[in-house]
């Protein structure tokens, strides 16, 4: 546990233990005091003041130690004050605590239904058990696990500057970032990290660039990259990064150590060790701060989640921190990660766009109406989907012998009231399921059987006002294995 104590007079001090994983944090304020609180398993409370015109330096990184390098004395508290301090400790730990262990998680099944429970466990063979959970359920049987209640965070919907891209695929959001010997350091106003194994790390990206994008592509497997602001531009380094520290980037270049200014360096792009996938059920883990983890859970208890990134690199994640956990099951796959075998489009009197991905046919997060025919209007966003537009044919593969297609279908929203067409899930000159959809109605369920067949296609066609406002959205489209 760490704990910042500041007064008006006092600088602010904190102690941690890096062999500790932090798993929440709590802010309330008192009169003139501020106290910030950081929980971690097996760690001890302490508390530091000192002169607010005394420098401070580096903290020793021992557990037991309770003083840093520069042994400044420290101010002693009033018996007043600690008993303010505990008494605030106590109202900050339980409602911490108690959204660790008790949070209601919904757990989307692949037959369409769902389950509001605490999840109490997860094993490492994806068994999950929770106190409203009646019957064995595994990893495999969901599409995905969503907190419902996600505390707002300060700053939402705004991330922070720097990047830290993973081995597995995800990505940490963070102020800046410390590397030693121990591995990196995540720094945040609020952080929900706090230090990574150095083999959990593909990239650290603090301007996006497409010098640093290819030289993330075409990661070396014995070499490190910096990418650096020159006055001719950005170049790209090669050698052995050796860390950051004091504003400097560390890198071993021709066997000689440099050093760079962390305010010319855009990127550092670690070697590709190529490390042995993770065997189990992978996952994409959504994180509070928009941060997200990919990788296979190997365990969830005492309010920490286990995940692997590789089958040597793991990581512990906050419970408190989870807002979404999509499962990669091998009984589900959603359409915008497949390839189309075919694809035909072709306007009336609207403007062609292309079909897209994990977005509305403008691009935009694929958004749609619920609650029309009652009045009670909600739009409801959707992650995975697909976006097409009236004339629209494409053809998709069931190379794997998925049993059913699933998709809710409407008009999106960003037509503002317009929009009239006729929906079809066609399999070999056969049509599956037909729909005319307006934007006035309600968005559709579809649940096709395709088990005989080798393919479906996804066709819009224009309806009473041509092809004008048909943005058809087909949310969370997918093959699923129910069998």
């Amino acid at each position: 546990m760490v704990l910042t104590f500041k007064t008006k007079d006092c600088a602010s001090r904190e102690h941690s233990s890096p062999s500790h994983r932090e798993f929440g944090q709590r802010l309330i304020r008192l009169r003139s005091c501020e106290v910030r609180i950081h929980e971690e398993r097996g760690a001890k409370i302490s508390l530091f003041l000192k002169p607010a015109n005394s420098k401070l330096s580096a903290i020793d990184r021992s557990p037991r130690s309770h003083v840093g390098r520069d042994k400044v004395p420290y101010r002693k508290l009033s018996m007043r004050t600690w008993r303010q301090l505990m008494i605030m400790l106590v109202i900050a730990l339980l409602p911490a605590v108690s959204s660790a262990e008790n949070a209601v998680f919904q757990i989307s099944l692949l037959d369409g239904s769902t389950i509001n429970s605490a999840i109490v466990g997860i094993d490492g063979n994806g068994n999950i058990n929770g106190p409203q959970i009646d019957r064995p359920l595994n990893l495999q049987d969901a599409i995905a696990i969503e907190r419902e209640a996600v505390p707002s965070k300060k700053n939402e919907g705004s991330r922070a500057p720097v990047q830290v891209r993973l081995v597995g695929g995800g990505r940490v959001f963070c102020q800046k970032v410390t590397v030693d010997a121990d591995g990196l350091t995540v720094l945040s106003d609020e952080p929900l990290l706090g230090q990574l194994p150095l083999e959990s790390v593909a990239a650290i990206i603090f301007r996006e660039s497409e010098t640093a994008a290819s030289a993330i592509a075409e990661r070396s497997g014995d070499k490190d990259t910096v990418v650096v602001n020159t006055d001719d531009g950005l170049k790209k380094v090669s050698g052995i990064f050796e860390g950051i520290a004091d504003g400097k980037v560390g890198l071993n270049f021709k066997g000689k150590s440099r050093k760079i200014g962390l305010e010319k360096t855009t990127a550092i792009i670690l070697a590709d060790l190529k490390p042995a996938a993770a065997k189990g059920t992978w996952t994409n883990i959504e994180l509070v701060d928009g941060s997200n983890v990919r990788g296979v859970i190997t365990g969830w208890a005492t309010g920490e989640l286990a995940v692997d990134l590789s089958a040597a690199t793991k990581i512990t994640l906050p419970v408190v921190a989870v807002k979404r956990i999509e499962i990669e099951s091998e009984n589900l796959v959603y359409l915008s990660s497949l390839v189309p075998k075919s694809v035909e489009q072709k306007t009336i009197f609207a403007f062609q766009r292309t079909w897209q991905t994990d977005a509305s046919i403008e691009g935009n997060p694929i958004s749609l109406a619920f609650g029309l025919a009652s009045g009670n209007r909600v739009v409801k966003q959707f992650d995975k989907g697909l976006g097409m537009q009236s004339w629209a044919r494409i053809e998709f593969a069931n190379e794997k012998e998925f049993t059913h297609f699933k998709a809710t279908v409407g008009i999106d929203t960003e037509t503002r009231g317009r929009g009239d067409c006729v929906v079809e899930v066609v399999s070999d000159g056969i049509t599956l399921w037909s729909q005319r959809i307006t934007a006035k109605d309600d968005p559709v369920e579809v649940d096709v059987d395709i088990s005989s067949m080798d393919s479906i296609a996804l066709v819009v066609d224009p309806g009473e006002e041509f092809d004008l406002g048909d943005h058809v959205d087909w949310a969370n489209a997918r093959f699923v294995k129910t069998n």
